[in-house]
């Protein structure tokens, strides 16, 4: 008896075929496998078959063949938005991009290029990276506009505060009458 399952993997993922295959033998318990053919392309995406053979003692055989589907390795994703900032204000450009991959989940982003100056007024680029486990690297680029720091804008009316009102109501009444 054979025993191997069918098999998924994600492009490019090294895989030993003989892993995880066994077969046994009513007279002799185990029996030698060998991977017989196999057109496994682990570099492009689609469906293969693995044929094993597995030998007794007394040179019988018998043969499996399995299916090994082989999925795409999707590319990271890093979200990043332009950004308006003011001038002179501190800025970190990591706290406005994140990345995440299908298959390793989030993922750590680095800056590698930042032209952004703080403490001039105009329209920047910073360039973000990331990389998934399969060594597939994207970037992003995005801009920051810095704007002029504005002076807060007072807005006021002119008032009349009477300080005795009682004295005040007193002289308007004489003066009536």
């Amino acid at each position: 008896m054979l025993f191997r399952s069918e098999k998924t993997i994600v492009q490019g993922t090294k895989i030993d075929l003989l892993n995880g295959v066994s077969a046994t033998d009513k007279e002799d318990g185990k029996a030698k496998v060998i991977v017989l053919n196999s057109n496994l392309d682990i570099d492009k995406v689609g469906t293969y078959q693995v044929t094993y053979q597995a030998t007794d003692s007394k040179n019988k055989s018998t043969t499996l063949t399995i299916t090994i589907t082989v999925t795409e390795n999707k590319k990271p994703v890093i979200t990043a938005e332009d950004i308006v900032i003011t001038q002179g204000l501190p800025f970190d450009p990591k706290k406005y991009a994140t990345a995440t991959d299908e298959e390793d989940g989030k993922l750590e982003v680095t800056v590698s290029d930042n032209k952004v100056d703080i403490d001039k007024v105009g329209t920047y680029q910073v360039t973000y990276q990331a990389t998934d486990s399969y060594k597939q690297t994207v970037t992003k680029t995005i801009n920051v506009t810095v704007v002029a720091n504005q002076l807060p804008t007072i807005i006021a009316t002119d008032k009349i505060v009477y300080l005795n009102y009682q004295i005040l109501v007193r002289q308007l009444y004489i003066d009536h009458w």
